[in-house]
């Protein structure tokens, strides 16, 4: 089983290092989220729509890009 905490009192982080000296618990260390932070942002969105949806809003865009242009 695997749950997260948060320690809030310097007296629990102890208590859970004497714990896991004892062999009762045990600290496994996560990888952060900096990889994906480090993604160019239309990374992210890459899968989220249909190559037709895609194709669809460029249409769009393309079209209210234009209206702006004649105003």
């Amino acid at each position: 089983m695997n749950y997260t905490i948060e320690i809030l009192n310097e007296k629990a982080l102890k208590l859970l290092i004497s714990l896991e000296e004892m062999h009762l618990i045990r600290f496994i260390k996560k990888e952060t989220n900096s990889k994906k932070e480090k993604l160019p942002p239309q990374k992210n969105f890459i899968g989220i729509i249909s190559k037709e949806e895609g194709n669809s809003l460029r249409e769009q865009l393309k079209e209210m890009r234009n209206e702006w242009e004649r105003i």
